[in-house]
């Protein structure tokens, strides 16, 4: 029996999420196809693992083929995982004796740095590499394993997608994520509907020509497969926009008619697929789509509002709304654009759910450097967020990206990107971040994920979560309920609840509200407390006393 070894470099693309606590679904297919190719066995693990543990790497021994995941060309900060270097990946190829083959996007433009620098190593991949697959990894193998072929390029037909997708959903159980909070990322089409128009000029997606659609039936039955094998968090994420999925009069125009039955079908199909579904998100939408087809478009909203769970995203590829950078970039989105589904969306999401956050928000993307920017583009830009903030609108997120150097028409931008963006995370991440999460909030199953000294930190599962420290150490790879006590900028402050107030130590005690370090030290004195009126004893503020008693626990 050979061996097959898929090393997970991970993914975090526009249209894909790999980073843990994400797998994407590179590895699954891959796993899928392999299970149709006799006398292979296949391997599955992280990069993280191989950094840390000899044993893990261990696992390369004796392999015959290793195939390298890689492609974070938009890398930002990540908690749980970091992606594989260009030298991480030469070091592991240089010393494994077997066949190599790298899939992703890493194989055709080369390893990322992070956003706005040009990718390494695109002219060297063919010398460290046996094999480079530039289109799905999954037929690579397939046809080379299986057929002889060798150095087959194509896209999965819509029958493989199907069947490997549903064949190689155990591979999940070898995520060190797995099951919790491991988030299993689905892909629901490939493609843009934009196509017709050529799309916004920096996207590769039009050039994949008319969208290809999974049918529902077979994305729940992928959604059964991996539940099957303990997944109980999901994102849809793999689609330019979710509300064009077999949307009407595609190819016909750019702004093709959502159907709302289609999308009602998927969610609920999900939903029974995963009787123990705990989180269920979404990631791309084209305002522009929502804008030209706004009684569809709620309709649309108030699906996935009812059928997803909240602190849900709608990302939205605004990149500009400076009408120079728009005309020069075929981009979707002016202004008015925008504030109409973003509107939209607050009409229908903006209502908080049981986990805390409001149930349905937009995302906004911005890209520095487009040809056509100039000062005046960030002046647009600010006015355009000033607006919303003085209507009362509410953004879950701001990305600020820039475009790729090697990309980029034209040189410096004079300090205009730093600067709005500075400005976006001083004047209206706070502003938003207050009005989405205010102080009292408690925000159910924040995994807790790492330590820095005495600050633990945790995020909910899910798409651009909210990460929230506690000034005091809790227990990491748990998952407990927090209130907010304080804002950041992007992050909050919290502490948990109920709180135990008869074991917690001195520096817990005094993160809870209005206690302080002398407070804290009375409490302490007087432990341990029955219920409220020994608290009340415990205080010299009654008043804060009651404030703090249903937060509290007495175990």
């Amino acid at each position: 029996m050979r061996r097959l070894v898929i090393l997970d470099g991970y993914v975090d693309e526009p249209a894909c999420f790999g980073v843990p606590p994400y797998i994407s679904p590179h590895a699954r297919y891959i796993a899928g196809a392999m299970s149709e190719v006799p006398g292979w066995q296949v391997g599955y693990l992280t990069i993280d693992q191989w950094r840390r543990s000899a044993e893990q790497r261990a696992n390369l021994d004796g392999a015959d083929l290793l195939v390298l995941i890689s492609g974070a060309l938009v890398p930002g900060k990540y908690l749980r995982g970091m992606p594989v270097s260009m030298r991480e990946a030469r070091d592991i190829v240089d010393g494994f004796p077997g066949e190599t083959l790298l899939a992703g996007s890493s194989a055709v433009w080369g390893f990322g740095q992070g956003g706005g620098k040009p990718p390494l190593g695109r002219h060297e991949l063919q010398h460290w590499f046996g094999h480079l697959a530039f289109q799905d990894a999954s037929t690579y193998l397939h046809d080379y394993l299986a057929l002889g072929q060798a150095k087959s390029q194509r896209r999965m037909t819509m029958d493989e997608w199907g069947r490997w997708s549903v064949a190689g959903a155990g591979i999940v159980r070898q995520h060190p994520d797995w099951p919790r909070p491991l988030i299993a990322e689905l892909d629901t089409y490939h493609g843009c509907v934009r196509y017709v128009n050529g799309g916004c000029a920096f996207c590769m997606e039009p050039a994949e020509g008319q969208p290809k659609f999974r049918p529902v039936a077979q994305v729940v039955a992928e959604v059964a497969a991996l539940a099957q094998h303990g997944v109980v968090n999901f994102r849809l994420g793999g689609q330019a926009d979710f509300f064009s999925y077999h949307a009407q009069g595609v190819g016909l125009s750019p702004e093709p008619r959502p159907d709302p039955r289609a999308i009602e079908h998927l969610l609920v199909g999900i939903r029974a697929a995963a009787p123990r579904l705990e989180w269920l998100h979404i990631d791309n939408v084209d305002p522009g789509i929502m804008a030209a087809w706004p009684e569809e478009s709620e309709q649309v909203a108030r699906l996935v509002a009812e059928h997803c769970t909240d602190g849900n995203i709608a990302a939205f590829g605004v990149e500009s709304v400076d009408p120079e950078v728009i005309a020069k970039n075929n981009l979707k989105c002016p202004p008015e654009v925008a504030l109409t589904a973003i509107r939209i969306l607050n009409k229908v999401g903006a209502q908080r759910g049981p986990k805390g956050l409001p149930k349905f928000l937009p995302g906004l993307n911005f890209i520095g450097g487009l040809p056509g920017e100039s000062r005046a583009t960030y002046e647009h830009n600010q006015r355009f967020l000033q607006s919303i903030l003085d209507e009362g609108l509410l953004v879950r997120r701001i990305n600020i990206r820039k475009l790729l150097e090697q990309r980029i028409a034209g040189g410096s931008d004079d300090g205009h990107f730093t600067r709005f963006k500075r400005w976006v995370r001083t004047e209206v991440d706070q502003p938003m971040l207050r009005r989405i999460a205010p102080e009292g909030t408690v925000l159910r199953n924040v995994w807790m994920e790492y330590r820095e000294g005495h600050i633990t930190f945790g995020r909910q599962p899910g798409s651009y979560a909210l990460l929230v420290g506690t000034t005091y150490d809790l227990p990491l790879e748990q998952p407990v309920d927090l209130m907010v006590t304080g804002h950041g900028f992007r992050s909050l402050t919290g502490v948990q609840v109920p709180f135990p107030v008869n074991s917690a130590k001195l520096r817990a005690l005094q993160a809870l509200p209005g206690v302080g370090a002398k407070r804290a030290a009375r409490i302490a004195v007087k432990r341990p407390l029955a219920g409220p009126e020994q608290l009340r004893a415990a205080l010299d503020d009654a008043e804060l006393a009651d404030r703090l008693a249903p937060l509290l626990r007495y175990d």
